[in-house]
């Protein structure tokens, strides 16, 4: 800072030039302040969010795979998560998807594997499956495949879906993470029948879908796996087991897929520590008896 900036403010704010001793205390009040701005500064840039965190409104709400052959309409899709929070209406936070939020042509067909949103009544907080297809009479249809297995908020689970197209039904799995593999709840459910899930051309896509909308993932997703057919017999162990599949995908290490964050980046520049000594500073003049009882 420096002694003219400080005179300017005086002139401004008392309509006087400072005294010497005014200038020097206001230049250790700048320099103070100025130096506990840096430093939060400088915290806030070393505070990273831990590996496979997922938030809305951030550059990472989704995680874009390249080349990932495609699943077919019998695949499992299985993650190690904890979720923050639900969508706050009848939306889903969604774990991973296949789908581009279309419903009327191939390119749009798919699926989204995640869990119902705060507003959807008994389902809220349960896992649900989604698929864009073509029904019995060649349209193009969508269908919920809701399950009964609720999760608790911030809370680390082992949560899994087997779609089997071929039996018209989807398998729900979920277990606590750290809790015993006889722990594991299931639930298998029926839905009409759907054909050509597997042709749709979105990319594989964690957190979110292919496109931008609000059923955003919301906390942490610390693994997750895509295979072809039921459940490997690998997928009740640790995800430090699991055997390689068409996706496998781990948090804290660097991952041999070609993967991509997408989200929302904030085009707001941080504020000028400087800046904001300097208005701390006219703030403790105004404050001033002199400030409100000027001559």
């Amino acid at each position: 800072m420096k002694t003219g900036d400080v005179s300017k403010l005086w002139k401004a704010l008392l309509g006087r030039d400072p005294s010497e001793t005014e200038v020097q205390r206001a230049e250790s009040f700048l320099q103070t302040r100025l130096d506990d701005y840096r430093e939060h500064s400088s915290l806030e840039a070393k505070t990273l969010p831990k590996p496979g965190v997922f938030k809305p409104e951030t550059a990472h709400e989704r995680l874009v795979f390249n080349q990932v052959e495609r699943e077919g309409e019998d695949f499992t899709i299985e993650a190690i998560i904890e979720l923050n929070s639900l969508h706050p209406g009848e939306g889903v936070r969604t774990i991973a998807s296949r789908w581009n939020g279309g419903v009327s042509s191939l390119e749009s067909c798919g699926w989204r594997f995640g869990v119902a949103g705060a507003k959807a009544g008994a389902s809220a907080g349960c896992l649900v499956m989604h698929f864009v297809g073509e029904n019995e009479n060649a349209a193009f249809a969508n269908e919920t495949v809701v399950s009964s297995l609720k999760l608790e908020l911030n809370t680390r689970y082992h949560v899994a879906a087997y779609a089997s197209s071929s039996d018209q039904s989807v398998t729900f799995r979920v277990r606590v993470a750290s809790a015993p593999t006889t722990d594991i709840k299931s639930q298998t459910v029926k839905h009409r029948p759907l054909e050509k899930i597997g042709t749709g051309v979105a990319p594989l896509v964690l957190g979110g879908l292919s496109i931008k909308n609000d059923d955003l993932f919301d906390g942490r997703i610390e693994n997750a796996r895509l295979s072809v057919g039921p459940f490997p017999i690998d997928s009740t162990l640790s995800p430090q087991q699991w055997t390689p599949q068409l996706a496998v995908w781990e948090a804290s290490e660097a991952s041999a897929l070609s993967v991509k964050w997408q989200g929302s980046v904030s085009s707001a520049k941080p504020p000028d520590p400087k800046q904001l000594a300097f208005s701390d500073l006219c703030h403790v003049l105004m404050n001033t008896s002199e400030f409100f009882y000027l001559n």
